[in-house]
């Protein structure tokens, strides 16, 4: 199950003045944008049946839609609990655009966009995230360039802080990020400068030929970059049977975490993690075009 109850709240002014040879135009936009959603894959669990416990004892034949009657499974994978993301955060820009008008031929136009977009904010203080210090493509990599989990705000354990959570990972560490980009994972960009440049040219009353380039940036896509980003503690665990052997059922392989008032000890996590120093993307687009009245 999935709710989505996403939002925005936007402000637009523009403004344009025409003086002389020149057409200017001001503008900005103020978007408060609210992302809150919940659910997770596998709540409900995917469960694999093949021929595993039915075989032989030299390991051959077996039947996989008898050891789906007898509720023997090769493997299952079940999440522990929903993912509940409330994000929240504020995106400015601005423009400035002149029109000028240089000869009744000629027109140049010159523009420059700033944008500023932070990552979302995680009012739930649940956002994880994944920093890896070094990648390494070896066996055998020391400790110190293994990747390990981050939890936002200030804390001494990850684990403990408000709200606590109901496990613990057991070989990969968790630290808490301490003010990190203030609880954002991510580092904020302030440098999204796009300029437009453009020129059109008439040489005669019936043709205009126009050449014009501009920068566009193409700011994260939020259930990608970021609920993606919450589902890291709605772990999940994924167990296989013995070979051969009928060692998982539906007794064992559904078991809630904490049951007992114990934190269940998940093994490495399946991670997901949008890079601290990430770069928005960003795109040129030209422009070439002849106008021709017949």
């Amino acid at each position: 199950p999935y709710q989505i109850a996403d939002n925005t709240t936007q402000l637009v002014d523009n403004l344009s003045w025409t003086k002389g040879k020149h057409t200017f135009k001001f503008g900005f936009e103020y978007n408060r944008q609210n992302f809150d959603q919940l659910g997770n894959q596998f709540l409900r669990g995917q469960f694999t049946f093949s021929p595993n416990a039915t075989q032989s004892s030299t390991h051959t034949a077996g039947d996989a839609f008898a050891e789906f009657l007898l509720g023997d499974m090769y493997q299952a994978t079940v999440a522990s609990a929903a993912t509940v993301a409330n994000y929240q955060r504020n995106a400015e820009a601005a423009f400035i655009d002149d029109t000028w008008k240089i000869t009744p031929k000629l027109t140049l136009s010159l523009g420059l966009r700033y944008e500023l977009t932070p990552p979302f904010t995680d009012t739930l203080n649940n956002l994880f995230s994944v920093a890896i210090p070094h990648l390494d493509f070896y066996a055998g990599a020391p400790k110190s360039d293994w990747p390990y989990m981050i939890r936002q705000g200030n804390c001494t354990n990850p684990y403990s802080a408000n709200p606590p959570l109901s496990f613990v990972w057991a070989a990969t560490p968790a630290v808490c990020s301490n003010g990190l980009e203030d609880n954002q994972l991510m580092k904020v960009r302030y440098n999204d400068f796009a300029p437009r440049i453009g020129i059109a040219y008439s040489p005669d009353s019936k043709t205009v030929v126009r050449v014009a380039v501009g920068e566009f940036f193409v700011q994260d896509n939020g259930n990608s970059m970021y609920f993606d980003a919450a589902r890291n503690i709605g772990v999940r665990l994924t167990l296989i049977a013995n070979n051969g052997q009928p060692s998982l059922n539906w007794a064992n392989a559904v078991t809630p975490p904490g049951a007992g008032g114990t934190p269940t000890a998940f093994p490495a996590p399946y991670g997901y993690v949008a890079a601290y120093s990430h770069h928005t993307a960003y795109t040129a687009q030209y422009l070439f075009n002849v106008q021709r009245q017949l």
